[in-house]
C-alpha cells in the first residue's frame, strides 16, 4: 500500500477522498463531542447545535483543505512522481477529533494554505512584493475567522527570513501591512459597529479557556501513538534533508516551522479543542517526508499499514466509549 499511494493517479486519489469520507460518516453515530465553535471576530461565523449540519459542512472544508494541499504538492513538486504520500496521511490524521469535530479552524486553514501557495511561489521570482502583500491580507483574513491564526503573521516573518536572508522590502511589506490592515479593521469596526474595538475584550479570548476538553484513554493512547510517528518523521527529516536539493530543504523546513507554530499555538487556551485541525496539515507532510525517503522495509510498511488501521479503531473506541 505503501508504494501505492507513492505515485499521483486519479483511482489513488479516488480512494482517498473515499477514505475521507467513510472516517467523517462514523461521526453520525458519535454523541460524545462538540459540533460547534465560534472564534470568529467578525461575528457572521457559522454556530449550530445541529450535528448532521455541522458533519457536512465539516466534511466539505476538509476536502477543500486536501484540494489546497494537492494544489500545494503538485505545483511545486514537492515529492517525486507527484506522490500522494501527504494526503492520504492528512486524511488519515483527520479522523482523529479529540473533542471537537466542528471549528473555524477548518475554514481559516484554507486561507492559509494559500497564503502559503503564495509564500512557496514568491521562492521563484525577486519580484514579490505584491506576492507578499496578497499573503498579508489573506492571511489576515484567516486571523478574522480563527483569531488564533493572528500569531500567524509572526511564523510569516521568519519564513521570509528563511527564504531571503536579512532584514528586506518582503518583511517591510508583510510587517507594515499587518499594522494598516489592523487599523482598517478597526475603523470599520467602529464605523459599523458604533463603538470602539475593544483590545482587552479580544485579548480575553486567547485567555479564556472555554469549555474544556477531558482526555480519555483512547484519546491519550492514539495521541501517544501519533506522537511517536511524529517524532520519528521530525528527527528522519532533521538528519536526511541536506540530501536534498536546497528548494525541497527550505520548503520543509517551513513546514517543520509550522508545525512548531502549531505546538506553540495550543498552549494558547482558547486554541487548545481545535489547533489538532491545523496541527496535521504539517505533521502530513513530516511524516510523509518519511514513508517517502525513508529506506522501504516491512517495519516502514507496516508502520505506514497501521496509520489505516488506527483511524477504524480510535472512531470504535469513541463511539462505544471505550
Amino acid at each position: 500500500m505503501l508504494k501505492r499511494f507513492k505515485i499521483f493517479t486519479f483511482s489513488n486519489l479516488t480512494w482517498i477522498f473515499i477514505l475521507l469520507i467513510l472516517f467523517w460518516v462514523l461521526h453520525f453515530f458519535n454523541d460524545n463531542q462538540s459540533y460547534h465553535e465560534t472564534f470568529s471576530i467578525i461575528g457572521f461565523w457559522f454556530n449550530s447545535t445541529n450535528k448532521v449540519l455541522s458533519i457536512i459542512l465539516s466534511i466539505l472544508l476538509v476536502i477543500a483543505n486536501v484540494f489546497m494541499l494537492l494544489l500545494i504538492t503538485q505545483k511545486f513538486e514537492i515529492f517525486p512522481n507527484n506522490s500522494l504520500i501527504p494526503i492520504v496521511i492528512f486524511v488519515l490524521l483527520s479522523a482523529y477529533i479529540p473533542g471537537q469535530v466542528f471549528s473555524s479552524i477548518l475554514l481559516s486553514n484554507i486561507f492559509i494554505l494559500y497564503a502559503l501557495y503564495i509564500v512557496l511561489k514568491s521562492m521563484s521570482t525577486n519580484k514579490s512584493l505584491l506576492l507578499y502583500l496578497n499573503v498579508s491580507i489573506i492571511a489576515f483574513i484567516a486571523g478574522l475567522i480563527y483569531y488564533p491564526h493572528f500569531a500567524f503573521f509572526f511564523i510569516l516573518l521568519i519564513i521570509i527570513l528563511v527564504i531571503r536572508s536579512g532584514v528586506n522590502k518582503e518583511l517591510l511589506v508583510v510587517f507594515f501591512s499587518f499594522i494598516l490592515l489592523s487599523l482598517i479593521f478597526m475603523e470599520l469596526f467602529y464605523l459599523i459597529k458604533g463603538n470602539v474595538f475593544d483590545i482587552s475584550s479580544f485579548m480575553k479570548g486567547f485567555v479564556n479557556r472555554g469549555d474544556s476538553i477531558t482526555l480519555k484513554l483512547h484519546d491519550k493512547i492514539f495521541m501517544g501513538i501519533l506522537l511517536f510517528y511524529i517524532v520519528l518523521s521530525a528527527l528522519f527529516l532533521i538528519a536526511n534533508v541536506n540530501q536534498r536539493e536546497i528548494r525541497i530543504r527550505t520548503i520543509f523546513s517551513i513546514f517543520l516551522l509550522l508545525f512548531v507554530y502549531s505546538v506553540l499555538l495550543a498552549f494558547i487556551p482558547s486554541a487548545y479543542k481545535s489547533i489538532w485541525q491545523f496541527m496535521i496539515i504539517p505533521a502530513s507532510f513530516l511524516i510523509g517526508y518519511y514513508f517517502q525517503f525513508a529506506k522501504e522495509s516491512k517495519l516502514n510498511r507496516l508502520l505506514f499499514n497501521l496509520l489505516f488501521i488506527l483511524p477504524f479503531l480510535y472512531q470504535l473506541a469513541v463511539i462505544f466509549n471505550f
